[in-house]
């Protein structure tokens, strides 16, 4: 079903991002190469697709307290995902020679095999975390389209209490009116009951009446 596959999906999100977590760690240290770089780019592309496609499957969900619970986890994950790349873009430009090679028009003039291998590398992770700042750009834009979700989800929720409380103000009316009718019927039966008492008992004074006028004749 749809919400089975989402639930996978978001699965898969939440693994994405504990990767991503732990190359944001690797940000600076020994293992700081072209290959965690290529990685990251990798998983944060994969991510931001994973990111649109959760989006636009969990909006097509009818509403109910399944999906509710979807737009909350998804919600969650996508923070954590804003998180991770903030910190990347961070890290990536506290590097001084990132930093430097951001701002250099990246000529190679003059320069040595080593080293003009050594600035492509650098002009690269540049480029990979200008693409980081795009990212983050990208994902505060795609969050207002979440936190609308989240929005129309819980007016939502709030209509459903409101129907509910209605619901329940007109059962209790209903209840009230059906005991005021039973006590209404119960005092009905009580005025016919006593009515039929004095009935019968105005006849049998009648019968006796009529006995005792027979018998002296």
């Amino acid at each position: 079903t749809m919400s089975a596959r989402i639930k996978r999906d978001l699965q898969t999100y939440e693994s994405r991002n504990k990767r991503l977590q732990r190359q944001c760690a690797r940000i600076g240290t020994a293992s700081d190469d072209d290959r965690l770089w290529d990685r990251i780019e990798d998983e944060m592309k994969d991510n931001k697709t994973l990111s649109k496609e959760l989006l636009r499957a969990i909006k097509a969900l009818p509403e109910n307290n399944e999906k509710k619970s979807l737009v909350s986890k998804f919600k969650e994950q996508y923070k954590e995902f804003q998180s991770i790349v903030k910190k990347m873009r961070t890290k990536g430009e506290e590097d001084p020679e990132v930093a430097k090679s951001l701002g250099d028009a990246g000529v190679h003039d003059q320069l040595t095999l080593q080293e003009v291998k050594t600035s492509k590398e650098l002009e690269k992770k540049a480029a990979q975390v200008r693409q980081l700042n795009k990212d983050v750009q990208d994902l505060a834009e795609m969050f207002q389209d979440v936190a609308r979700l989240v929005d129309e989800q819980q007016n939502t929720v709030d209509q459903i209490t409101v129907n509910v409380e209605e619901a329940k103000a007109s059962t209790d009316n209903a209840v009230t009116e059906l005991q005021q009718a039973d006590k209404y019927l119960m005092a009905t039966r009580k005025r016919y009951l006593c009515i039929g008492i004095l009935v019968l008992g105005v006849l049998v004074i009648v019968g006796v009446v009529v006995a005792v006028l027979a018998t002296n004749k």
